[in-house]
């Protein structure tokens, strides 16, 4: 019984392992072992709008490669997504648009969007001494917590 959990870049990793269960399959893990997913800031619908980011996304792969939200299936886990409203480094328009790949595919996704809050905001929330920027530890908690109590139901 795994969580996955990653911050930007991180987040993009831990969505694939999440949703691409030929990943999985490769390395020898069985899909079902992934029972939830924490996505804090992460890109999950990525379109290179750089010089940096077409070199690193170049041929011969595609978006369809490199973006975690096309592999979501109605078996993808549950899902928490949490993103500040004042991230200048990943759009909360990728939160939003995998929360609305989830549910399409009937996939329960909670979402916090966090008003004023950075990028980095997201991930400060599990140091102590930034704990009070986001209530980010209390919502992933809570979120594995239900997870755990759902496998019990």
């Amino acid at each position: 019984r795994i969580v996955l959990m990653g911050h930007s870049a991180g987040g993009h990793e831990a969505a694939f392992l999440a949703y691409d269960r030929r990943l999985l399959e490769k390395a020898g893990v069985r899909a079902e072992s992934i029972v939830g997913l924490v996505g804090l800031s992460g890109p999950y619908a990525l379109a290179p709008d750089t010089k940096i980011l077409n070199t690193i996304f170049a041929s011969p792969y595609t978006e369809a490669e490199w973006q975690p939200v096309r592999f979501v299936t109605s078996q993808a886990p549950p899902t928490l997504l949490v993103h500040g409203t004042a991230d200048d480094v990943v759009s909360m328009q990728h939160a939003e648009k995998l929360r609305d790949t989830l549910q399409a595919n009937h996939v329960r996704v909670e979402t916090h969007f966090y008003p004023d809050k950075s990028h980095s905001d997201t991930v400060a929330g599990f140091s102590i001494p930034a704990r009070g920027r986001t209530p980010v530890l209390d919502h992933s908690v809570s979120f594995i917590e239900s997870l755990a109590s759902h496998e019990r139901d």
